[in-house]
């Protein structure tokens, strides 16, 4: 009777194994859309543009949630440096 626990190192394998192909396929279209974006740099600047844009309007909202909800904690974001003594 075996009662050692399974090897995690035999888990990670199976993953990887299992994984393999969508690593190879995220491969070639990387290089596909690499080379699309040599070829065309007025698309690719398009899509940089609409990327870098969403990444910030989406940054920016998340701030402002956090902001009001440190506001309604009422704490201070760095209490060391609030004290005045």
């Amino acid at each position: 009777m075996n009662t050692a626990p399974p090897d995690p190192n035999q888990e990670l394998t199976k993953v990887i194994k299992k994984s393999a192909g969508w690593i190879v396929a995220l491969g070639i279209l990387t290089i596909l859309l690499g080379m699309f974006s040599i070829s065309s740099p007025l698309f690719a600047g398009v899509a940089i543009q609409y990327f870098v844009g969403a990444s910030l309007l989406v940054g920016g909202i998340f701030q402002l949630i956090h902001a009001f909800q440190r506001e309604a904690q009422q704490k201070p974001l760095l209490p060391s440096l609030a004290r005045t003594s």
